[in-house]
C-alpha cells in the first residue's frame, strides 16, 4: 500500500507501477551532446539530479511551446535549482532563444577568492536570493519548481511577463498541497515520471491555454515511457480510498495469520511457563491462536499437564469469537516483511483494535511472542489509544510481549480534597457546636 501525500493518483484504482527507469541517464550518457560541457560545470552532484533536471525538461518540451523565443526578452525561471544552476543549465543548452535564470537562496557564485566552474555559462543568470525577494520582467516566461519550498503563488508574484507559457513542478516533502492549483485550475496534466530517480517524482504542469491534447495523454509515445498519468482526489476521497486500503491490508494480513504456523516450539515450554499464571483468570478459559493452522502448538499444550486446571478452549483466532486470551506465535513478525514501514504502525494499531474486541473478560490479555524490539514503542503495543499495561519477558532472542488494560485510575478523593469538604461543613455549624478538624502530620 502506498500512502502517497498527493491528492493525484492512478485512475485504475492500482499501485503497480513500472520499474524505476534509466531512460534519462541513458539518453543524457548515450544522446545528449551538451552532456559534457554539463559534467565539466560540476553542476550535477549525483544521478538524481541529472534525473530532475532531465524530466523537467522532458515535461517542457512535449507539453510546452519552446519554439520562437528571444533570449533578450524572454526567460526560464528556474525556482528552487540549489546550489547550482544544474536544471537552468540543462534548459540553457537545450532550448534556442530562452534566457534562463536560476534561484535559489543557497546558490553559489563566484567571489574574488573562489571562481565557480559555471561562472560565465552563456544565458544562464544564477541568482542566490528567495523567489519572493526578487523581482523578474519578460515578455514571455516559462516557470520551472524544482523541490521547491515556496507556493505558486509566491513563485509567479516575483514573475512579471505579458504571457505565462506555461509552468512545471515536482513537489517535495509537504508542499503537495501548496502547489495545487493555478490559474484558478488544476494542472492540466500530473503524472508519476519514474524515470526520475527520486521518492518524489509527481510531474505537474499547466499550459498558458488549458488543456493537453489527446497526443499528450497517449503514454505509448516516445516522451511518455515511463510515466503514469494520474487523476485528482479529493482530499476526503483521498482519506477514504486510504481508509479502505488499510482495511483491505489489515483482512489479508489477518488471514496470514490465522493460516500460517510457526515452528518454533523450543520457545513453547518457556511460553507456557509465562502463560500459567494468566491461565488462572476464570474456568472454561477460551485462547485464540495466530500462527497454529497444523495445530502442533495446540497438542503440546493440552499435553502440559492441564496448565491452569479447570477447561480451555484452544483454537485458531477468529474475528467474530470471544476470548480471555489471544496469543500470535510470531505470525505477526513474519507478515511485517511484506509491509512497507509506512503504514506498519497504523496496521498494527487496526491489528490490535481487533484483538482487543475480541477480549470479553475485562481481565483478557493479548501474547505476542516476536524478536522484533520496536513492538514495545508507543508507535506499536505501547500506543496511548491502545490503553495497554505492556509486559516483557525475554526469551532467548525474542520476547513474549503481555498486554493487558491498564487498570482504571483511582477515584478516591485526595487528602486535599478531604480537608477542603471537611472546613466547608464545619463552617454549616454554629460556633459553639462546630467540630473541629485537626490535622496530624
Amino acid at each position: 500500500m502506498n500512502v502517497s501525500k498527493s491528492n493525484w493518483v492512478n485512475p485504475y484504482g492500482t499501485d503497480d507501477a513500472p520499474p524505476m527507469s534509466l531512460r534519462y541517464l541513458n539518453e543524457f550518457v548515450g544522446k545528449l551532446q551538451c552532456a559534457s560541457h554539463l559534467l565539466q560545470l560540476q553542476i550535477f552532484p549525483d544521478a538524481k539530479e541529472i534525473s530532475e533536471s532531465m524530466g523537467l525538461f522532458n515535461a517542457a518540451r512535449r507539453f510546452l511551446d519552446l519554439d520562437d523565443a528571444d533570449d533578450s526578452v524572454d526567460g526560464i525561471v528556474v525556482v528552487g535549482d540549489g546550489s547550482t544552476p544544474r536544471t537552468a543549465a540543462m534548459f540553457a543548452y537545450r532550448t534556442k532563444g530562452w534566457t534562463c535564470y536560476s534561484v535559489d537562496p543557497e546558490m553559489r557564485l563566484s567571489t574574488d577568492a573562489e571562481r565557480v566552474p559555471w561562472d560565465g555559462i552563456q544565458k544562464v543568470v544564477p541568482i542566490r536570493a528567495k523567489i519572493e525577494d526578487i523581482q523578474i520582467h519578460l515578455r514571455r516566461a516559462i516557470v520551472v519548481l524544482v523541490h521547491a519550498h515556496v507556493t505558486l503563488d509566491q513563485a509567479l508574484a516575483s514573475v512579471h511577463a505579458d504571457t505565462i507559457v506555461g509552468v512545471v513542478t515536482v513537489p517535495c516533502c509537504n508542499w503537495y498541497g501548496n502547489q495545487e492549483q493555478l490559474f484558478q485550475r488544476h494542472p492540466d496534466i500530473v503524472y508519476d515520471d519514474y524515470s526520475i530517480l527520486s521518492d518524489h517524482r509527481e510531474v505537474r504542469l499547466w499550459r498558458h491555454n488549458a488543456g493537453i491534447d489527446s497526443v499528450g495523454l497517449n503514454q505509448s509515445t516516445k516522451a511518455m515511457t515511463g510515466c503514469v498519468v494520474k487523476s485528482f482526489v479529493s482530499p476526503q476521497d483521498s482519506i477514504d480510498a486510504k481508509s479502505a486500503a488499510l482495511q483491505l491490508l489489515h483482512d489479508d494480513t489477518l488471514v496470514k495469520m490465522v493460516r500460517g504456523s510457526i515452528g518454533t516450539s523450543e520457545l513453547w515450554g518457556p511460553l507456557l511457563s509465562i502463560l500459567t499464571p494468566l491461565l488462572v483468570l476464570r474456568d472454561n478459559l477460551r485462547i485464540g491462536v495466530l500462527g497454529d493452522a497444523s495445530k502442533e502448538f495446540t497438542s503440546h499444550f493440552h499435553q502440559a499437564n492441564n496448565v491452569g486446571g479447570g477447561t480451555t478452549l484452544i483454537e485458531s483466532f477468529q474475528l467474530n469469537g470471544q476470548y480471555d486470551l489471544v496469543l500470535d506465535l510470531g505470525m505477526l513478525h513474519e507478515c511485517m516483511y511484506l509491509i512497507e514501514s509506512r503504514v506498519s504502525s497504523a496496521l498494527v494499531l487496526k491489528l490490535c483494535q481487533s484483538f482487543q474486541s475480541t477480549l470479553t473478560n475485562p481481565n483478557g490479555v493479548f501474547v505476542c511472542v516476536t524478536p522484533r524490539r520496536k513492538l514495545k514503542g508507543t508507535s506499536y503495543f505501547a500506543n496511548p489509544q491502545l490503553k495497554w499495561r505492556l509486559e516483557s519477558h525475554s526469551v532467548g532472542t525474542s520476547f513474549v510481549l503481555v498486554c493487558r488494560q491498564q487498570a482504571p485510575k483511582p477515584t478516591a478523593p485526595s487528602r486535599d480534597q478531604v480537608l477542603a469538604d471537611l472546613n466547608a461543613v464545619a463552617t454549616n455549624f454554629p460556633d459553639q457546636a462546630a467540630p473541629r478538624v485537626s490535622t496530624y502530620y
